[in-house]
């Protein structure tokens, strides 16, 4: 089991406000490279980097590419 170090008290208040509120959302940058958009990420689907699936497929093919055409 892994353990969590909070080094100060404001580091404590915002991680307590972004586990506690279902609604709390992040805002990220899309990880296309070619894509500037940012995007809402809800709290239960941290794990989202692109803003769409538009990017999400052009990407899965730019890493298939870069696998199979050496």
């Amino acid at each position: 089991a892994g353990t969590w170090k909070i080094p100060n008290l404001i580091t404590a208040i915002y991680f307590s406000i972004f586990f506690l509120n279902p609604n709390f959302t992040l805002i990220k940058k899309c990880a296309n490279p070619t894509c500037d958009e940012y995007f809402d990420v809800l709290n239960s689907n941290k794990k989202k980097i692109y803003c769409s699936p538009r990017c999400a497929n052009i990407m899965s093919q730019r890493k298939y590419r870069e696998v199979h055409d050496k």
